[in-house]
C-alpha cells in the first residue's frame, strides 16, 4: 500500500487546480473522522480511509466525463500498486460505476464526497467564510434551494446519509465538525503575539480539539520515514499518544510512514499537555491585564510550582508522568516505546528520568523551545535510562520539513 505522501504526490501529479486539491484534502479529513466513527482504531486503516478520500477525484481534472472519470483513474491506481479495496472504494463513489457499496469504507466515501463539497460552498457565502461558523441548519436550508450550488447532486447527499445510517442533520453536523479549519494552535499563538493581543484566537472550542496543520503532517511523516530507515532492532514496538487530536494524528502518520506492522496506537490521557485552566488562550499580556493576581503569583512562585485556577503546575504534570512510567515498567517491560506528547511533558519526562532539580529543568527550558516533532530519546545502559537525543530535528531538516516551535516569551507559558 503506497503511503500518504505518495498519495499526495499522485494527487498533485494529476490535479493542478487548487480547489480540487483542497476538496481532496477535505474529503480525506472527513473519511478519517468516519473511520473512527465506524470503530476503526488501527492507524494504518485510518490512513487507508484518508487516502481513499484524498484520491477519490484525483483523475477528474483531466477526465471530467462519465466515460473517462474513474475509468482512467482505476487503471492508474492499479498500476501504482493500490490494493483492490482502495481502488474499488474510490470507484464506488460514483453511481455510474455500478459498484455495490457493501462495506463501511464504500458507504463513507459515498456519504462524504458530495456533501463535503456542498458544505464548502455554504461556508463561502457566510460573512466569515469559515466552516467553523457554519450552522448545520444553514446547510439543511441551502440543500432545499435548488438554485444554490446547482452542480451538487442532492441525491448523493440524501443517499449518503442513508448509506451510513444517520439522520441527515446528524450527518451534516458530523462533517462540519470534521472539517473545522486545520490551523494549528501555534499559528494562532504566534499571531496573537505579533499583534499584541490579550487572547489567542483558536478555532476549536477546546485546545485538545485543535487539529494537526499541514506542516505538522509533513513533519510527522518525516519522523516516520526516519524511524523506518533505522535498523529493525531499534524501531518502536509500541506507540502511545496524548489524547489531543493533533498528537493522535501525529502518531497515526508516524506509524503509517514508519510501516510499523502490528503496532497499534494506544491513547493515554496522562500524556496530555499541561492544563492552563483560567490562563488558557491568554497571552502573557492578557494574563497581566485580565488576571493580575495570577501574574503576580506566578512571578512569586515560579512556573514550576504555580498552579493556575482550574489548571496544573509542572509538579502536577510530573506526578501523572510518574504513574505513566510505572505503568510502562509493568505492562511494556522490554518494549521499545514511542510516546507522542507535548513540549512541557517532554521537559517533565527529563526532570524525572534524569533526576533533575527545579533549577536544572527550568534552565533547559529557558535555553530553547522544544521543536514540534523533535525527538527526545533514551536508551537503557547499566540498568538506567540515559539520554541519547534531545530536541533532535535532523530528520525534519533532511526532508526539507520546516522546523517550528511554540512561541514562548510573550505567551502564557506551559
Amino acid at each position: 500500500m503506497p503511503t500518504r505522501a505518495e498519495a499526495k504526490a499522485l494527487l498533485e501529479e494529476f490535479t493542478h487546480s487548487d480547489a480540487l486539491r483542497k476538496h481532496g484534502r477535505a474529503v480525506e479529513e472527513a473519511m478519517r473522522a468516519y473511520a473512527r466513527w465506524y470503530g476503526v482504531v488501527e492507524p494504518q486503516e485510518i490512513e487507508k480511509w484518508g487516502i481513499v478520500g484524498l484520491l477519490h477525484d484525483f483523475d477528474y481534472e483531466q477526465n471530467p466525463t462519465e466515460e473517462t472519470h474513474l475509468h482512467v483513474g482505476e487503471k492508474i491506481l492499479r498500476e501504482r500498486g493500490y490494493p483492490d479495496e482502495v481502488v474499488e472504494a474510490i470507484c464506488s463513489h460514483a453511481d455510474y460505476m455500478k459498484i455495490p457499496r457493501d462495506t463501511p469504507l464504500k458507504k463513507a466515501i459515498y456519504a462524504c464526497d458530495e456533501l463535503v463539497g456542498f458544505i464548502g460552498a455554504c461556508a463561502k457565502v457566510r460573512p466569515s467564510k469559515r466552516i467553523a461558523d457554519l450552522p448545520a441548519e444553514s446547510v439543511m436550508k441551502k440543500l432545499k434551494d435548488k438554485a444554490f450550488a446547482r452542480s451538487v447532486d442532492r441525491s448523493y447527499v440524501y443517499g449518503g446519509a442513508e448509506a451510513v445510517g444517520r439522520p441527515l442533520l446528524e450527518h451534516v453536523t458530523f462533517l462540519i465538525d470534521a472539517l473545522k479549519p486545520m490551523s494549528a494552535g501555534n499559528v494562532a499563538r504566534d499571531a496573537a503575539h505579533k499583534k499584541g493581543l490579550e487572547r489567542i484566537a483558536i478555532e476549536a472550542a477546546r485546545d485538545m480539539d485543535v487539529p494537526l496543520s499541514p506542516l505538522g503532517e509533513k513533519q510527522a511523516a518525516a519522523v516516520g520515514r526516519y524511524i523506518r530507515s533505522q535498523p529493525a532492532k531499534v524501531r518502536p514496538t509500541a506507540v502511545l499518544s496524548s489524547p489531543y487530536l493533533r498528537a493522535r494524528r501525529t502518531a497515526e502518520i508516524l506509524i503509517a510512514e514508519a510501516k510499523l506492522a502490528g503496532v497499534s496506537l494506544v491513547v493515554d490521557e496522562r500524556l496530555r499537555e499541561r492544563e492552563l485552566g483560567a490562563l488558557d488562550r491568554l497571552t502573557r499580556r492578557g494574563i497581566e491585564k485580565l488576571l493580575p493576581d495570577q501574574a503576580a503569583l506566578r512571578k512569586s512562585l515560579g512556573k514550576f510550582y504555580h498552579r493556575p485556577p482550574g489548571g496544573e503546575s509542572w509538579c502536577d504534570v510530573i506526578l501523572r508522568l510518574r504513574t505513566f512510567l510505572d505503568t510502562l515498567g509493568r505492562e511494556l517491560a522490554g518494549e521499545r516505546v514511542v510516546a507522542v506528547c507535548h513540549s512541557a511533558v517532554v521537559l517533565c519526562f527529563r526532570y524525572i528520568l534524569e533526576r533533575m532539580t527545579e533549577e536544572q529543568i527550568l534552565a533547559i527550558d529557558a535555553e530553547a523551545d522544544v521543536a514540534n516533532c523533535s525527538i527526545t530519546s533514551y536508551q537503557c545502559a547499566s540498568g538506567r535510562l540515559e539520554l541519547r537525543h534531545f530536541n533532535f530535528v535532523a530528520p525534519l531538516r533532511e526532508e526539507g520539513a520546516r522546523v517550528t516551535a511554540e512561541p514562548d516569551a510573550p505567551i502564557a507559558s506551559r
